[in-house]
């Protein structure tokens, strides 16, 4: 800091082997006067009591030189708070010296407090982050180029040639895409052809696939085709269904027969492969009795009763399956007799499918035909056409070649009126790219300004500087309003 108070609150400059007080937390700072930096105080106990300071450097000692000692370091107290202002104004702007990297928020905070105020930001380190092109140079730059263009080129063609030109470009574009049309067509017919040539595998691949690798097979009406799986799907389920009674046919055969009299019907099974619904069909063989002549054998009278006592280990459980054998069957019989039907339809189905397929592939090759022929008519009459669009632009081109003279004197005469312009109204602003930007910034609604050592800048847009002297920046700080 460059300002202290001392026992009377009034505000003095560093002198060797001073003390004095901080103008913010009042703790004792003592007075650096080497040969090297500029004069300055510095607090003996603390770094840094106001939260804002970032740590001063010979750069912000230097810049607040540049003004009276009264704007220096100025402490503003606002809603309760209080933070030194590098450099304020007696109109109140706030200049606000920035040395390092700083967050968005922080920007925010300070823009509030101070309320008018501008940045001025040490540039140096990353000026090299910096391209910078005068922008009346890159605009002179453009102007030479458009004036060449403008003397040394060919005039703009005629709205009359420019249409002829386009009209014949119109005929060349159509006959180019009957071209295209044309071999299009020869090719779907080479497609079909050989679908038909290999019409068996073309069947196939109709039948058997969703996605063809023909366009030609795509247009195809699948309202067939659908059918046909249908009753090949219904063909795939009877089967398995009639696998899986034939399972439980030949799962009953598996069960051991029971050999007591009257109950040779009767198969042994273990309780937890009989549902308790069938309690009616089932029956108990106690295990003792059941070698003798007069075997103990328990029915059930419910549901409940065969779920209370089917496991009992003293019992062995049996059941009478034969009326489930018996319907098994019929209904093996049922279902081959359906296959044999839905097998028969099948076969005619594919035989339509065939028949239609053979029909649309007939039917696309005379289409094409026909609609190369007409082709070919379109082409004759384009051709004559075009002939007699390439004479009238040799007829247009021919008469286009006057007044030049006088256009170029206006075009030179205009020149040098743009050349003023552009000095005037472009002086002093530059284009920029600023490579690794500080995207904080952005944030910023005061005015920034860089400072380049040698010249300041003034950031005008994301794409515009604006280049001061020292000189000029410091009576712009002093007279703002």
């Amino acid at each position: 800091m460059l300002k202290a108070i001392d026992e009377n609150n009034k505000r003095i400059s560093p002198e060797k082997g001073k003390l004095g007080f901080c103008q913010l937390c009042r703790q004792r700072v003592r007075a650096y006067c080497g040969e090297i930096n500029i004069h300055h105080w510095r607090h003996i106990e603390i770094q840094n009591c106001d939260s804002w300071n970032d740590g001063e450097t010979e750069w912000h000692r230097e810049w607040k030189n540049e003004f009276p000692d009264d704007w220096q370091e100025v402490i503003i107290e606002k809603d309760f708070e209080k933070h030194i202002a590098d450099i304020k104004t007696p109109n109140n702007l706030v200049l606000e010296l920035q040395n390092s990297s700083i967050s968005s928020t922080t920007i925010k905070i300070r823009e509030k407090f101070y309320g008018k105020m501008i940045w001025l930001i040490n540039a140096n380190e990353f000026k090299e982050n910096f391209r910078i092109n005068s922008q009346v140079k890159t605009q002179l730059r453009y102007l030479e180029e458009s004036h060449r263009s403008l003397m040394y080129y060919e005039p703009e063609d005629s709205l009359e040639l420019k249409k002829a030109n386009e009209e014949h470009k119109d005929i060349e574009y159509e006959l180019r895409n009957l071209g295209y049309t044309v071999s299009n067509l020869n090719g779907k017919i080479r497609e079909v052809k050989e679908l038909l040539e290999e019409f068996k595998e073309t069947i196939k691949t109709i039948i058997n696939k969703n996605h063809f690798y023909s366009s030609t097979l795509n247009d195809f009406n699948l309202a067939q085709k659908k059918e046909y799986l249908e009753i090949k799907k219904n063909i795939k389920n009877i089967k398995e269904e009639l696998q899986n009674k034939q399972n439980i046919l030949t799962k009953i055969n598996e069960l051991e027969n029971c050999k007591i009299e009257n109950y040779s019907d009767y198969k042994y099974i273990k309780p937890n492969e009989v549902n308790s619904s069938s309690f009616s069909i089932c029956a108990l063989i106690e295990k003792e009795s059941e070698a003798t002549f007069f075997p103990t054998i328990l029915h059930f009278k419910s549901k409940t009763e065969f779920e209370q006592i089917s496991k009992n280990q003293k019992y062995r459980l049996i059941v009478n399956l034969s009326e489930k054998f018996k319907k098994t069957k019929e209904e093996i019989i049922e279902l081959k007799n359906n296959v044999g039907i839905l097998l028969e339809k099948k076969s005619n189905k594919k035989k339509e499918i065939k028949s239609q397929l053979k029909s649309f592939l007939k039917n696309n090759i005379k289409n094409f035909k026909e609609e190369l022929n007409s082709i070919e008519e379109k082409k004759i009459k384009l051709k004559s056409a075009l002939t007699l669009k390439e004479n009238q632009i040799e007829s247009i081109q021919e008469n286009e070649s006057k007044e030049r003279e006088e256009e170029l004197i206006s075009i030179e005469k205009h020149h040098k009126n743009k050349r003023f312009e552009i000095m005037k109204k472009y002086k002093g602003l530059y284009n920029y790219n600023w490579k690794h930007k500080r995207k904080s910034w952005n944030f910023s609604e005061k005015k920034i300004y860089l400072d380049f050592e040698n010249a300041i800048f003034e950031i005008i847009n994301d794409n515009s500087l604006r280049k001061h002297k020292k000189s000029e920046f410091i009576e712009t700080v002093k007279n703002w309003w």
